[in-house]
């Protein structure tokens, strides 16, 4: 809601019609150019954004590997792709998510190398990873 109040146009996609039926509520109520609608990410056709491209793509709390191309393929060129996500660490055990849900040391760094990383924060004890990171590499250097 945040970028819709900036006027951007934004796309939400989520399992939970809960949340879906929510924003939608939100963006009906303040008059927010906000295009939601309920989807699984994990099936990849049923998304059909191969025609579409987006200065911003954020991803929160989901990981899905399968996603990484898809997400470098629909961001225009000096776009930004932000995920905050929980990560496998040594120092945190109790996260309450399955290991298959948290990002490997380094897996987002490798998958987007040629892109440029601005922010990368590891969060504390009970929350995940933060990234941010720009499409093209204009110099700055790669954690």
């Amino acid at each position: 809601m945040f970028l819709a109040r900036l006027n951007y146009q934004v796309q939400a996609t989520d399992i939970s019609d809960v949340a879906i039926n929510y924003l939608q509520e939100q963006a009906a109520k303040y008059n927010l150019k906000i295009h939601p609608r309920v989807c699984d990410l994990t099936e990849l056709k049923n998304l059909n954004w191969q025609n579409q491209s987006f200065h911003l793509v954020v991803i929160t709390y989901y990981l899905d590997r399968k996603l990484f191309p898809l997400v470098k393929s629909i961001i225009k060129e000096s776009g930004y792709f932000f995920m905050e996500t929980f990560h496998q660490s040594p120092q945190i055990e109790d996260q309450g998510v399955f290991n298959q849900y948290k990002l490997q040391p380094k897996v987002l760094l490798a998958e987007f190398s040629d892109w440029t990383v601005l922010f990368l924060k590891k969060m504390n004890k009970r929350d995940g990873k933060r990234y941010f990171v720009r499409n093209g590499n204009f110099g700055a250097g790669a954690f």
